[in-house]
């Protein structure tokens, strides 16, 4: 962890499994630590992106009929 610390990293998951032996795997998802921002989606969307988004929903709506 102090390895991972210096460097500027975040261990975000790690997991244990095992194939042949007991515990003979290990998994680790290791990310560069950064300052969180809320990027907000729909302010990414354009106008045109938005209508059609809006037209599929009230398809899928209408096709399995709920509300």
């Amino acid at each position: 962890m102090n390895t991972l610390e210096n460097n500027g990293l975040n261990l975000v998951h790690f997991e244990t499994y095992s194939i042949w032996v007991e515990n003979d795997y290990q998994f680790f998802e290791i990310t560069r630590k950064r300052p969180f921002q809320e990027i907000i989606l729909s302010n990414k969307r354009t106008f045109l992106q938005k209508v059609i988004r809006k037209i599929k929903g009230t398809y899928v709506k209408i096709k399995h009929n709920y509300r």
